[in-house]
């Protein structure tokens, strides 16, 4: 595990890459150093009866869930709104208030209409925390635009996820010995 002597860096890294890349694999290997435990969230897979239904939010706090996409009957994904407005706000409100570093696996779509959530999102890039997130590769306005506020961006390839977890350490430490200096 890393300790930090002093507070964790003022970094905004985001991870992109294709579906199925191994985009949160890396995360989880980059959190894994980290000695302290990350807030935010997490979108996880709902599976019933081996079949994908769906996806929820995870407040990694509280580890409360919600709801943020089902697949209807022509396996048409179908955004609910509602979870990203209250767990998906409780969790990066949770994040800024309690984290030193914070997750956000992963944003994407379905959180288009999700003003307020949104909004949050980029109260957690402006803040001047360590912030790690994961950014689907089918961008939109709002996903481009979360891209602008991060200081590296690191694309998930097969051919470079295995060394990317400790690239993008190099990097945060790199970071911290310049800053330190000035």
């Amino acid at each position: 595990k890393i300790e930090f002597s002093s507070s964790l860096p003022n970094l905004k890294i985001a991870l992109t890459g294709t579906i199925g890349i191994g985009k949160t694999t890396v995360l989880n290997k980059v959190l894994s150093h980290l000695n302290e435990q990350p807030f935010g969230f997490r979108t996880v897979p709902i599976i019933k009866e081996s079949a994908l239904k769906g996806f929820e939010i995870v407040n990694l706090r509280t580890l409360e869930k919600g709801t943020i996409g089902y697949f209807d009957e022509n396996f048409v994904i179908r955004p609910i709104i509602d979870s990203f407005e209250t767990v998906g706000v409780k969790a990066l409100h949770d994040a800024l208030q309690y984290g030193k570093a914070i997750v956000m696996d992963e944003l994407g779509f379905l959180e288009k209409e999700a003003l307020r959530f949104k909004e949050m999102v980029f109260k957690v890039l402006e803040s001047d925390k360590l912030v790690f997130y994961v950014v689907k590769s089918e961008l939109n306005e709002f996903l481009e635009n979360t891209l602008k506020k991060a200081d590296s961006i690191f694309e998930v390839s097969k051919e470079n996820r295995d060394t990317l977890p400790e690239e993008i350490w190099r990097y945060v430490w790199d970071y911290m010995k310049t800053s330190s200096k000035t």
